[in-house]
């Protein structure tokens, strides 16, 4: 979706400073406030979709993220105790429990990348980017493309 453009480039961005083999991050559909409490609604409550903890993002009718918020241990006990002025979507990054701590790390990194208007705390500060190629640690051996 459109919506996800920007945010998707820094969760791709974030991928780089975990290890190589962290599960995927995606972005899903979460809630469209047009839905109200109708039939969409209903299939998005049986597919458990709210029942996972990640982050979540608050979109406008145009796109604009305005907020950046967790949920620790399900989107359903955080998502709904929110009242974001001009909200239209909220959509979701979900993780696995076990991976549950790094939901924390992805939130501030994408309110200080992205600076959503809505979010409070966190928007004073910067992550810089990392450079394309991380240098050698300077006591490795390189070997062709290998670090001993």
């Amino acid at each position: 979706m459109d919506r996800w453009q920007s945010v998707k480039a820094q969760v791709e961005d974030f991928r780089r400073y975990l290890y190589a083999d962290f599960p995927p991050l995606e972005i899903r559909e979460g809630y469209d406030f047009a839905w109200h409490w109708g039939d969409d609604y209903k299939t998005s409550r049986k597919d458990k979709r709210y029942g996972q903890p990640g982050v979540y993002l608050f979109f406008d009718e145009a796109g604009e993220l305005l907020y950046v918020g967790k949920g620790i241990y399900t989107f359903d006990k955080r998502i709904w105790t929110h009242q974001i002025q001009g909200a239209r979507y909220i959509d979701l990054i979900p993780f696995d429990q076990k991976h549950a701590p790094f939901l924390l790390a992805l939130e501030h990194f994408l309110i200080c990348r992205l600076k959503p208007k809505a979010n409070k705390q966190g928007i004073d500060y910067d992550v810089p980017p990392l450079p394309m190629q991380l240098p050698a640690p300077a006591d490795a051996e390189i070997d062709g493309d290998e670090f001993r």
